[in-house]
């Protein structure tokens, strides 16, 4: 890429998350470069590229920026904004109040399970310090074990919350 930045832009994104986007104005050849870099196309995979004519108008409505992964940042806001959406859900519903306590539970495990559209499964690992589990063996307590092997892998938590009023 050339030396002379033209621009360097700043932006913001839905969720405030700060980008900047470098154009350098010596070559068309290098802006494609860039935008195919900032989305993560590497140069191993261009097939072609060449040049054709189309209006602003026709790059504003058809050129778009690839999907990628959400940041850690964007995940735990969707996981906000889902639980927000729970809370607000259960607030509405006419009904005794530990019966929505209740479904708000329910529906939290649900969302953990991954069978809601908005959140996909997440899994849960114990984090347990050394100190507690010291503090348990020697209270003779059972612990919570410190390892990467996710408390509920193949189940179904929400399958598991009513099986006692069977």
């Amino acid at each position: 890429m050339s030396d002379n930045l033209a621009y360097r832009v700043t932006f913001k994104d839905k969720n405030n998350a700060l980008h900047t986007l470098e154009v350098f104005a010596p070559s068309k050849e290098e802006i494609v470069r860039a935008i195919l870099a900032i989305n993560n196309i590497p140069k191993e995979n261009i097939c072609a590229m060449d040049p054709i004519r189309v209006s602003l108008e026709y790059f504003k409505k058809n050129i778009k920026v690839l999907p990628r992964a959400l940041t850690k940042e964007e995940m735990n806001a969707k996981i906000i904004e889902h639980v927000k959406a729970l809370v607000k859900y259960w607030e509405t519903v006419e009904s005794p109040y530990a019966s929505r306590v209740e479904g708000m539970a329910f529906s939290m495990l649900t969302m953990i399970d991954g069978s809601t559209m908005n959140v996909p499964p997440l899994s849960l690992y114990p984090d347990t310090s050394e100190d507690n589990i010291a503090c348990a063996i020697r209270d003779g307590e059972n612990y919570w074990p410190n390892n990467k092997e996710a408390v509920n892998e193949q189940t179904m938590l929400h399958e598991l919350f009513y099986t006692d009023k069977k």
